[in-house]
């Protein structure tokens, strides 16, 4: 009887093993039929991102051959049929999408899409997104389906880049530089200083030599044509603030504090000139660019690119000087300092982005505190809470990011550089 309950026992344990082999093996197999659903799946939005709706429809189609519940297929697909005008397919898709998991904040966000480009195609994109991003609630990225974000960018060859001729292939070189920069970056920068060259060029090159990625065997050399190159763009841009300002703090140590001499100058320079330097002044040159290199990639590797250069970092030399400043103990130099950063700080916040405004309300908050001005310190409060409430607008907007619609991300991409806080606003 024992033996019998033994081998009893050991029978169930094998099948009980054998059972538990056979889950994992299918598990298994499963995550690779997922993992590979999703390789497929990627590319299929990369190329939407890109515009080769044609390719990206292919790639969707297999995925969906194998597997028709595939939900981010779903999505990737309906996203293609709304950028190609099918809005009738594109609505199959999204109510398949729909029964398969409901709920999703996509599904909200592609029939309003749909509806609005079928009723009006030509007033673009993004009001019928941004209505439709508040309707759904959204407030991040966490809520995503596709757990990657599609994106336009391709891998540029060095020889590719190299081949490039002109102020287009330096500004390309420049903003493709790696880690460290390489030392025929900085020949070729430190070029730039006797050389007649459009100001975004020349603002690009002293920002390959100010870069923190330039190696340590170059960086004397880099750091000397950086101040020639600035007092290059500050002679040759006498009307921009942001140049003059950048001019006047060069010199010195950032560890030191302003002197006489150099507050004079920001008191003048602050009474004088405007800023007309831009996000789009650095932008359009560089889309111009890569588009010549590969137009399908040419917003996003831009606007990538565009903070590189952008701004001339000015106001670190600003902050730390300011702090060095309020550090010596001379409150009527202070105070002389702090009025003239005000004025700077408040002409950097009508720039129109998000950056411009973090920028000017940080050195609002030293300007009132070297002139010892509680009302200007109240001001400076306000304008930061302004920022925290926009940056959660703008975390709104992560959402977006995981959208392969080509013509929803070219908009979005414009809104940025030509009117950001004007878009965040809308979210509000």
């Amino acid at each position: 009887m024992n033996t019998m309950l033994e081998e009893k026992r050991v029978s169930w344990l094998l099948a009980a093993v054998v059972a538990l082999v056979g889950l994992v093996v299918s598990l298994a197999a499963f995550k690779a039929r997922s993992a590979a659903l999703r390789t497929v799946t990627r590319p299929a939005a990369d190329a939407a991102v890109r515009g080769q709706t044609e390719e990206a429809a292919r790639l969707i189609d297999r995925v969906l051959a194998s597997d028709g519940r595939n939900v981010e297929a779903l999505f990737v697909r309906a996203c293609i049929r709304l950028q190609a005008g099918d809005f009738k397919a594109a609505r199959e898709d999204i109510e398949r999408l729909d029964s398969f998991r409901g709920g999703l904040p996509e599904v909200l966000i592609l029939r309003e899409l749909a509806a609005a480009r079928d009723r009006a195609p030509q007033v673009g994109w993004t009001p019928a997104f941004v209505a439709a991003l508040k309707k759904a609630g959204v407030n991040g990225s966490g809520q995503n389906l596709l757990q990657y974000m599609p994106t336009s960018r391709r891998s540029l060859s060095p020889e590719v880049v190299a081949r490039l001729p002109g102020d287009d292939g330096f500004l390309v070189r420049a903003a493709e530089a790696g880690q460290p920069i390489a030392a025929t970056l900085v020949d070729e920068a430190e070029q730039m200083v006797g050389q007649e060259r459009p100001a975004v060029i020349l603002l690009a090159a002293a920002s390959v030599l100010v870069s923190p990625r330039v190696a340590e065997a170059d960086r004397e050399r880099a750091t000397k044509s950086a101040r020639a190159l600035i007092g290059k763009l500050a002679r040759e841009n006498p009307d921009e603030m942001v140049l003059q300002a950048w001019a006047a703090l060069s010199g010195g140590s950032d560890s030191s504090p302003l002197t006489q001499a150099e507050v004079a100058r920001l008191e003048q320079v602050v009474s004088s000139t405007r800023i007309s330097l831009r996000l789009s002044s650095v932008y359009d040159p560089l889309r111009s660019a890569y588009a010549r290199v590969d137009p399908a990639q040419a917003r996003e590797a831009a606007f990538q690119a565009t903070f590189a250069f952008y701004p001339p970092p000015f106001h670190v030399a600003l902050m730390r000087r300011t702090k060095a400043t309020i550090e010596s103990g001379d409150p009527r130099l202070g105070r002389r300092a702090g009025h003239a950063i005000e004025r700077l700080a408040r002409q950097v916040m009508e720039q129109g982005s998000l950056l411009d405004l973090s920028i000017g309300s940080m050195l609002l908050g030293r300007a009132a505190a070297l002139a010892g001005d509680a009302d200007l310190a109240a001001e400076a409060d306000r304008k930061r809470k302004e920022l925290q409430s926009l940056r959660a607008a703008a975390d709104r907007f992560r959402f977006a990011a995981e959208w392969p619609v080509a013509g929803l991300m070219a908009e979005l991409t414009d809104r940025k550089i030509h009117g950001e806080l004007e878009l965040l606003r809308e979210l509000l």
